[in-house]
């Protein structure tokens, strides 16, 4: 089954977006965009999963992982994602 994601392209001029390193937004892109993500915005996805298909190191996922959740924009939990403003970034 093919799934479409979108991305606004006012992305490119969020405040906090702006603030990211080229990593971090490889892998808020791909919060956004991966195979797993459904209606909700949460799904269960490993830190070896975002790994393998981003080709980052665990502890560059885990530091930006922690930097979402401390200003609220994601939080990993157990194995799982859950984006608040998941919806926002949908069409």
């Amino acid at each position: 089954m093919d799934i479409r994601r979108s991305i606004n392209t006012k992305i490119w001029s969020d405040d906090w977006f702006e603030t990211l390193k080229p990593n971090e937004k490889l892998i808020w892109f791909y919060l956004l965009t991966n195979p797993q993500t459904n209606m909700l915005g949460i799904y269960e996805v490993s830190i070896k999963r975002i790994s393998f298909e981003t080709g980052l190191k665990d502890a560059e996922i885990s530091n930006a992982l922690k930097d979402f959740e401390r200003v609220k924009k994601a939080f990993y939990w157990f194995g799982w994602i859950v984006l608040p403003n998941w919806m926002k970034n949908q069409s």
